[in-house]
């Protein structure tokens, strides 16, 4: 698959991939709030590391991304738990295995 992603193109020219340099997540930061200098800075050092990756065809491509929101939940503890799809020892059967963590 990531050999094949490496000449993948958009049918339509006008589609665009989103990478880490997309100016929507510079925004985070303004949601998360002033109280928390900690985790803006650990924010900031992220989206600066980010940035220094190489956005080449050898380097970077199509992904499977699963750490998004719809794969998370937090409830009113504080308690985090991602969802995350597994395949099961019978191809082509899937489960859901939760996995869960603390915020501290």
């Amino acid at each position: 698959m990531h050999q094949l992603a490496t000449s993948y193109k958009p049918s339509n020219p006008d589609w665009k991939r989103p990478d880490w340099n997309d100016p929507v997540h510079h925004e985070v930061e303004a949601f998360i709030p002033e109280s928390e200098e900690e985790i803006r800075q650990l924010y900031r050092e992220t989206i600066q590391q980010i940035s220094k990756l190489l956005v080449d065809r050898n380097a970077w491509g199509l992904i499977h991304q699963d750490a998004h929101r719809g794969n998370f939940f937090m409830d009113d503890q504080g308690k985090i738990t991602f969802l995350i799809l597994m395949t099961a020892p019978t191809p082509g059967s899937w489960r859901i295995s939760p996995w869960s963590s603390f915020m501290p």
